[in-house]
């Protein structure tokens, strides 16, 4: 019997992106009139059907399933992928990870590998972009996402502008009012808008002007805050307080500000994000936002289980609950 083709097949066979195919077969997003019209025409040219059930058809079971993670060294995956590991263990499988190196090729990659060798997967925490988002609308297999999200698709999230706007508004009830954001980066739609508009939010809140230069873009390093802090100082910025969008983020600012003399927090408080191992040990301890990481691994896991036995789940972006732990690095 001949494979059905996909969706990578019609996209090529039409001259357009895998994104534009995705987005006309679902009719999401503006494609124009020919671009349409040549990929309905592939479509019926290939016989292509949408694979909306061919997940539930899989009989060659490996009991094996997959972790895609953008950035192995980063300590946040830690626990996720724990919850994910114990979770599946103690069913019989065995789990398989691959890390993309924050690279959007390797992920389409990745999904391409697994999709022939796992029964499931799980996507972690990296924005999905149109081209992503057709790849995981034509897997045979069913996907759960962690720390992200895309329409049509089971995830598991925190609030983040909620949680970003608790942290700040910690901070403005403690009297401060010229609050530095490292945020994350501009193109970051899971973490790094929502944490920033939470910042904004909390001051318009507490009646505190929100000033655009006090918004610094990184991607979540050390190295953001070590080098954001040494320019706060050299520029003799005036302000009272960061919140960072993450902890590696609020620890890097911190070791400049101890290096020169600031003392922490009497001339500056200083708010993490996702309270990783290394908060707590900070030099003083971070107050942080605290994901429940192990329990989005372990409730991804589940979810993804149930979808693998053919469970109906429903499809939702579960919100896990977040938490401010309050710590020495602030008054």
């Amino acid at each position: 019997m001949k494979k059905p083709a996909s969706l990578k097949e019609v996209a090529k066979r039409a001259g357009v992106s895998l994104g534009t195919a995705s987005k006309t077969i679902n009719n999401t997003g503006n494609v124009n009139d020919k671009m349409r019209n040549d990929v309905l025409q592939a479509a019926k040219d290939l016989n292509y059907t949408p694979n909306v059930i061919a997940r539930t058809l899989k009989t060659n079971l490996t009991y094996t399933v997959g972790i895609i993670i953008p950035e192995i060294a980063n300590n946040f995956f830690d626990d996720v992928i724990g919850g994910i590991q114990d979770f599946f263990e103690s069913k019989g499988y065995s789990v398989l990870i691959y890390n993309t190196h924050l690279d959007s090729s390797e992920e389409i990659k990745a999904f391409d590998v697994f999709n022939q060798k796992v029964d499931g997967v799980i996507f972690v925490s990296n924005t999905i972009n149109d081209e992503l988002y057709a790849v995981l609308q034509d897997l045979s297999i069913p996907v759960v996402l962690i720390s992200t999200y895309a329409k049509g698709f089971i995830s598991i999230n925190i609030n983040n502008e909620l949680a970003a706007y608790t942290a700040v508004d910690y901070l403005c009830k403690k009297g401060h009012t010229d609050i530095i954001h490292l945020a994350g980066e501009k193109s970051d739609l899971n973490a790094g808008q929502p944490r920033m508009q939470g910042y904004i939010r909390a001051l318009k809140a507490n009646n505190i002007p929100v000033k655009q230069d006090n918004i610094y873009f990184g991607s979540y390093q050390f190295e953001d805050g070590i080098r954001y802090a040494q320019e706060l100082i050299t520029q003799k910025k005036k302000f009272s307080a960061i919140f960072a969008a993450s902890d590696t983020m609020a620890i890097g600012a911190l070791n400049i500000l101890n290096s020169n003399g600031y003392k922490i927090p009497g001339d500056i408080s200083v708010v993490g994000f996702d309270d990783l191992m290394i908060a707590r040990y900070a030099s003083p301890a971070l107050t942080t936002i605290r994901q429940p990481r192990y329990k989005m691994g372990s409730e991804g896991a589940n979810k993804l289980y149930l979808l693998m036995l053919g469970k109906d789940v429903e499809v939702l972006n579960y919100i896990l609950d977040f938490e401010l732990i309050i710590r020495d690095s602030t008054n």
